[in-house]
């Protein structure tokens, strides 16, 4: 009997320890955003891909695009799309100290970086 009321008292601890009274969405933090737009006409290009990774318009990269974990420092991208000259380039994304972000902990130890790449039509 008395293992089963320190279990309940345990139970009841547990039960009222504070949690976190912040309303949080922890949506994965992006690393790079890319958008891959026609240098003509200003368009988006639904056949575009970033290092062989589908991107028609604008795509959100939470890991490296070449599949890599992610973290601060260069990144490489290789843009290409039917009917338009490839382009290379390089990103880079800074170091940053984490950001405490409530409910979700600590943020990422980067600086998300976007970047706007326009392709000529051949």
């Amino acid at each position: 009997m008395r293992e089963l009321t320190l279990l309940l008292l345990v139970a009841a601890a547990l039960f009222h320890l504070p949690g976190c009274s912040e309303s949080c969405s922890c949506a994965q933090d992006s690393l790079l955003v890319v958008s891959v737009i026609d240098a003509v006409d200003g368009g988006s290009i639904s056949s575009a891909r970033v290092n062989d990774v589908p991107c028609p318009g604008t795509c959100v990269f939470t890991r490296k695009p070449d599949g890599g974990p992610p973290s601060a420092g260069p990144i490489d991208l290789t843009v290409i799309a039917e009917s338009y000259q490839p382009r290379s380039l390089t990103v880079v994304v800074p170091a940053s100290d984490p950001v405490d972000q409530g409910c979700c902990g600590l943020g990422p130890p980067w600086i998300s970086q976007s970047v706007t790449v326009l392709l000529q039509p051949l």
